[in-house]
């Protein structure tokens, strides 16, 4: 019986090593096929401007949230001098960006953007650039294994990190989750399949964001939902994220009483401010019952930030009311 369980484990340590050893040989091929198109990005700005600061929810060193001084990455997705890359990259005061790949600088200008997307298009003058071919997006499915390439911090020197679809709608249906470590330098480059195939441009990375960086929790803006809005970015649109109204809470549906249990007050939070606290259960919105969490968020989503709303809460069996300002969700 010994001798079975140790033949089946050395098996499983062979499928193992072969796997690893098979998806070192497809990473390898993909980045040597797609490191042309991918692209360094130098922008020169105020460093303390749109991304100083860090997330108090999550107890690390404030330095990890700060936006670096460092190269960030974009992607070419037109021969004739398109680049596309993260828009929290261009964000902020800047007094100039450049695109570098190797020995070779552009100077380069923001087109147009759309910020809940997080992406931006940028322009530079240059002809027969190499164009990452783009993936068929229905066969990305949830476990598909994905890369995810830059150029930081050297701009000689492609990187690749590997990971699986973790989710494939996130984002109002505009990206999908990924487990490959992404970083502020990563951030703003391509997210590749197996054949090197353009699936969407790493995003959603930035000092609000509560699941920070190489974390596990990445996200990548789709391509077709890129496409879908490309030409308007090509002719200068800049389409501005509306503000989405938040209370600050981490919540559970409840069945006794029917709501939404209260398991965590964010910090900094209009929840926090109204001194809600964990196993509140919220069974109102301006008298308006919610039995789940999707319920709540969709009454909340139906108001406005700076709004301000009644919740009906149960605390310690005794039922009563708090008055709630709504706030901007950070993360959204």
């Amino acid at each position: 019986m010994t001798l079975l369980l140790l033949a089946a484990l050395a098996q499983e340590d062979d499928l193992e090593a072969k796997f690893t050893r098979s998806l070192g040989k497809v990473a390898a091929a993909v980045a040597e096929a797609s490191a042309p198109s991918v692209v360094a990005i130098e922008v020169d700005r105020d460093p303390r401007s749109d991304g100083d600061g860090f997330n108090p929810n999550q107890g690390a060193a404030p330095d990890y949230y700060r936006r670096p001084e460092g190269l960030v990455s974009g992607a070419i997705v037109g021969a004739d001098g398109w680049i596309l890359t993260s828009y929290f990259n261009v964000s902020g005061e800047i007094r100039g960006i450049k695109v570098r790949q190797d020995s070779k600088t552009w100077p380069a200008k923001l087109v147009g953007y759309d910020k809940p997307k997080d992406i931006a298009l940028l322009k530079i003058e240059a002809e027969g650039l190499p164009v990452l071919r783009t993936a068929v997006m229905e066969e990305i499915k949830t476990g598909r294994t994905v890369f995810v390439m830059g150029r930081s911090p050297d701009a000689s020197r492609a990187t690749i990190t590997d990971g699986i679809v973790s989710a494939v709608h996130r984002f109002k249906e505009s990206a999908i989750q990924v487990d490959a470590e992404m970083n502020f330098g990563s951030t703003g480059g391509p997210c590749l399949d197996a054949q090197g195939r353009l699936v969407g441009i790493a995003a959603h990375i930035n000092p609000k964001s509560s699941w920070g960086q190489s974390g596990g929790v990445g996200f990548v803006t789709r391509i077709d939902a890129i496409e879908g809005v490309l030409e308007k970015l090509k002719k200068g649109e800049k389409i501005e994220k509306a503000k989405t109204p938040w209370i600050g809470i981490l919540g559970a549906d409840s069945e006794d009483p029917e709501g939404v249990r209260v398991q965590e007050v964010l910090s900094g939070s209009p929840a926090e401010a109204a001194k809600l606290e964990a196993d509140d259960v919220i069974v109102e919105v301006d008298g308006k019952k919610v039995a789940t969490l999707a319920e709540l968020q969709q009454t909340v989503q139906g108001r406005k930030v700076d709004q301000d709303v009644t919740l009906t809460i149960v605390r310690k069996g005794k039922e009563q009311k708090v008055k709630v300002t709504l706030g901007e969700n950070p993360n959204e």
